[in-house]
């Protein structure tokens, strides 16, 4: 534990030493002349959100889209229908007997 040290009698301040501390010029020179970080700045997180958000919403589409499947030119679609076809006719064959 750290011992700290309470002045419980202190003089009392003189007018003058207060006058001379109430100079706050170079203290608002100084917060005028500081300049503000760039994590601060309104713009820097408003072209963070803005890039984050293009971001999320192209992640978000590449993953819903889609390939469009054209099912008149779709090649497995065309051999399923020929093989249909093909049991189709072999199946009317066998049972349309003439009799």
């Amino acid at each position: 534990m750290e011992i700290k040290k309470i002045n419980l009698d202190r003089k009392n301040l003189t007018s003058t030493y207060i006058e001379l501390r109430q100079d706050l010029k170079p203290i608002l020179n100084l917060a005028r002349n500081t300049k503000m970080t760039d994590f601060k700045s309104p713009w820097f997180y408003g072209a963070i959100g803005l890039s984050s958000m293009a971001i999320a919403v192209l992640f978000n589409n590449q993953m819903n889209s889609k390939t469009e499947i054209n099912e008149e030119t779709n090649t497995f679609n065309k051999q399923k229908i020929a093989s249909t076809i093909k049991n189709n006719i072999k199946i009317d064959r066998d049972y349309n007997v003439k009799s």
